[in-house]
């Protein structure tokens, strides 16, 4: 690789004897991609390769502004002559600054000369999958936090509202942990072909920390948890809960259903208090509550994690372990001509999804899932899964060692400031509440009368 200086001190560059871009007229070559690409102001340009600049100082030309410029190179010595001229570009953190940028109506476009996509050519294509998939994980983010955010908010707003009067209680940081190892359970179909494996658990004394979702198996088969973990907001949680004993501590998100958490008699502590407590994001930040729960679980215990139930697929034999409460409403809802899994009325129907094995089905949601697990708890063994890990897995389960709680969770005492975060974003015209509203073009007036009344409600 090596720079050439032009007439008027254009600059070109050669990779192996082949120019990168037009070594006649740059600007030419660029203005016509740019043209047929139908760039405006209103434009976030993503750049594969910026040719010295000449694509940055093009998009500029024409409105977009250098915020909203985000540049690859494909190159380190690349790379380091744009930061050295063009040192206020955004070229870190690709999600971020997408997601800003639609939340500000700004299209996306990938630019890419046809001289960095030949000469490139490997390196172009992982950047162009890369890019769709932070593009297609974006949207889905924007999509659940504009319908989610308002409930997020009024939970925690209710959540707190209760902390004083219930005697809410919290997960320290300092918490010293118990030597034994536990067992957590989510609610895939392979939940059921364990447990037996985890009744002998249970009846040796082991710990069980349960995904809400898998407690209906587990009561099903007399299997009763130490605790179960709640963290979104859905109402389904209330059917989830049915029969739980009220001495079962519920470990819950702020955010997380408050009629669910309102109607138990049971001990709440909510375990992400002084992450969230008193610098709200009002975003549910885990894809799944599988994630907290092992995260609960990797505080509490040092002893070794195993977790039942991760599936993190569907398969032709359901979508839940048995007495999961959706799954046996859909299987009320069946008949010999309608059966609970066919491609009209079930997971088959969706359009995201895809075959991962034989009889087995995957999203992109559940290999985001998939992918965090093995980053972020390398370590937990996978007893019996429909997928492949990284992760140590079993096929049959250990004998535990008897578990005696001795866990002291601090009471919430300050609440008070919590509410007083809820109104000043309530007051804020420019938080995720009014998201909806913002991007519709909606007034906000009628959002926040609806949600102030709600607030006034219940905290009187």
């Amino acid at each position: 690789m090596h720079l050439e200086k032009g007439e008027g001190k254009v600059r070109f560059v050669k990779v192996n004897g082949r120019y990168l871009y037009s070594p006649y007229d740059p600007f030419r070559e660029i203005e016509r991609l740019l043209s047929t690409m139908n760039v405006s102001p209103l434009s976030f340009g993503v750049v594969f390769g910026s040719a010295q600049g000449y694509v940055i100082q093009s998009l500029l030309s024409r409105g977009v502004k250098e915020e909203n410029i985000w540049v690859y190179e494909p190159h380190p010595e690349l790379s380091q002559w744009t930061r050295e001229h063009f040192p206020s570009l955004p070229m870190d953190n690709l999600f971020s600054h997408l997601e800003r940028a639609l939340l500000n109506g700004n299209k996306p476009i990938l630019i890419a000369l046809e001289g960095y996509k030949r000469i490139f050519a490997d390196e172009y294509n992982r950047f162009e999958s890369y890019y769709s998939s932070i593009l297609r994980q974006v949207i889905e983010n924007i999509k659940v936090t504009t319908f989610f955010g308002r409930l997020w908010w009024i939970n925690y707003m209710r959540n707190y509202a209760l902390a004083s009067k219930r005697g809410y209680r919290y997960v320290p940081s300092s918490l010293p942990r118990q030597a034994s190892s536990v067992l957590v359970t989510a609610s895939g179909p392979s939940l059921n072909k364990k447990k037996e494996d985890i009744k002998r658990w249970y009846q040796k004394g082991g710990a069980i920390i349960a995904c809400l979702s898998s407690w209906p198996t587990l009561f099903q088969n007399d299997i009763k948890p130490w605790a179960v973990v709640v963290s979104d907001a859905g109402i389904a949680n209330k059917l989830h809960a049915l029969n739980l004993p009220p001495e079962v501590i519920v470990f819950a998100s702020v955010y997380a259903n408050s009629s669910l958490l309102a109607s138990l008699p049971n001990p709440i502590i909510l375990y992400d208090h002084e992450k969230e407590g008193f610098s709200p994001s009002f975003v549910l930040s885990e894809p799944s509550v599988i994630i907290p729960a092992l995260t609960l679980a990797r505080q509490l215990f040092s002893g070794r994690i195993v977790v039942a139930g991760l599936d993190l697929s569907y398969t032709i034999w359901g979508t839940h372990a048995q007495g999961n409460t959706l799954s046996t409403l859909a299987l009320l809802n069946t008949n010999r001509f309608k059966t609970p899994e066919n491609r009209e009325t079930s997971f088959l129907a969706r359009n995201d999804i895809h075959e991962y094995a034989p009889g087995v089905w995957t999203t992109p949601t559940f290999e985001l899932i998939h992918h965090q697990i093995e980053e972020l708890f390398p370590q937990v063994e996978i007893l019996h899964s429909n997928l492949e890990w990284k992760n140590p897995t079993l096929t049959t389960l250990f004998s535990p060692e008897a578990f005696s709680p001795s866990f002291v969770f601090p009471l919430i005492e300050k609440s008070s400031d919590c509410l007083k975060k809820a109104e000043e974003t309530l007051n804020n015209e420019n938080s995720s509440l009014y998201q909806r509203d913002t991007l519709v073009g909606m007034e906000k007036t009628i959002t926040k009368s609806y949600l102030k009344d709600k607030f006034v409600r219940n905290t009187l």
